[in-house]
């Protein structure tokens, strides 16, 4: 019997000691660890396909965490952040990178990566607008500005583990395309000028903001794009010789409402037109507004020929500018009409609201063909 008892004794030993051998004890601080995120959706490569962009990411890409739950700002010191990259090509990738954490941190993560700093006690970090080309390429790797935010769900002495929903799109996405009004010959764009057509909260008359700030928060659906006012329009000058279609990153009207937008196209030829839409964005749209209807900037657009020129829109020097033919009342002093709105199709649960091309008064009071309002496709799986 003793012979039966000494080998289970020394099997039991070996195993309490292989066990023991195996419990690593974690450091119960805050330090830097491994990282890596699981299921991140949503950027970096951004095509269209059925009036909808879809998003993926490429190995390498580079994103910026700021540990939320870690300030130093009462230290005198920048908030605690640091760089992730995509291990993955594809719509969901794993994100990794040395982050100073523990468990149970919250982590916000940008992309394109960003330099974050206090205001206050809130960590914030500014986005850009301007230097765009036109390029859906260009646009979807410098100003498809996502949020997101990941919580520490483990960690060993060296490693941790995050876990993180799909990505919030900050800008909403436009492609435009300009037709000669006079000729109906699509233009060849070089540049293009975007600008309000009235003051507004996010921005005044004949400018656009060039910048915005992103604040920081552990509520993902709280954070937004503020913009910053500037005193000139958002320039987009165009790669090559001229784009037919030119893709622009602009900032939601959400807190706004409906505002009017102003155009200014200069072709390949130098000529230079005009014209105005209206419009609501929301952040993670795309908004297909082809086939916007401008003028000849050298002209007037109204009908009639009385005296009076419209506000915002050139003449020839000497020309007489005919009038408005609009009714005025007491709550439509201008005669400024409404213009009409096109219905989204119900299944995509978007607002009604859209580009309408045209001046206001219209100089077309018809809706453009192609126009449509779709949202950003982030939905999109391996």
């Amino acid at each position: 019997m003793n012979k039966n008892i000494i080998p289970l004794l020394l099997l039991w030993l070996a195993a309490g000691c292989s066990s023991s051998d195996d419990e690593t004890p974690v450091d119960n601080m805050r330090k830097p660890r491994l990282l890596t995120i699981t299921e991140t959706q949503t950027r970096a490569v951004l095509g269209e396909a059925d009036y909808q962009l879809t998003a993926s990411w490429v190995i390498g890409d580079a994103l910026t965490y700021c540990n939320l739950s870690y300030p130093t700002y009462d230290m005198g010191q920048p908030p605690i952040t640091g760089q992730l990259t995509a291990t993955r090509a594809a719509s969901i990738s794993q994100f990794e990178g040395t982050v100073d954490c523990y468990k149970g941190d919250m982590l916000a993560v940008v992309y394109p990566s960003a330099s974050f700093g206090w205001s206050g006690t809130d960590a914030q970090y500014t986005i850009t607008l301007s230097g765009q080309d036109g390029l859906l390429q260009t646009l979807a790797e410098r100003y498809h500005y996502v949020y997101g935010v990941a919580e520490i769900t483990s960690v060993t002495d060296n490693t941790a583990q995050a876990e993180m929903v799909k990505m919030k799109s900050l800008l909403a996405v436009c492609k435009f395309s300009f037709v000669d009004q006079d000729s109906g010959n699509t233009l060849s764009v070089r540049s293009l000028e975007v600008s309000f057509g009235e003051d507004g909260t996010d921005g005044y008359r004949d400018t656009y903001p060039q910048t915005a700030t992103v604040v920081a928060a552990s509520s993902q659906a709280s954070v937004a794009a503020t913009a910053v006012s500037s005193d000139v329009p958002l320039t987009v000058d165009c790669a090559g010789e001229g784009q037919t279609e030119v893709y622009v990153a602009l900032l939601p009207t959400t807190g706004s409402g409906s505002r009017t937008f102003q155009f200014k196209v200069t072709d390949i030829s130098g000529s230079t037109y005009t014209g105005t839409a209206k419009a609501s964005l929301s952040n993670g749209e795309y908004v297909a507004a082809t086939g916007l209807k401008v003028k000849n900037s050298s002209f007037a657009c109204f009908e009639g020929e009385e005296d009076q020129p419209r506000r915002g829109v050139r003449t020839q020097v000497g020309a007489k500018a005919p009038s408005r033919k609009h009714p005025t009342s007491s709550r439509n002093p201008e005669g400024v009409t409404d213009l009409p709105r096109s219905v989204v199709p119900s299944a995509l649960s978007l607002p009604l609201a859209s580009f309408i091309g045209g001046y206001p008064p219209a100089c077309s009071l018809a809706t453009p063909s192609g126009f449509s309002l779709r949202k950003l496709n982030k939905e999109s799986k391996e």
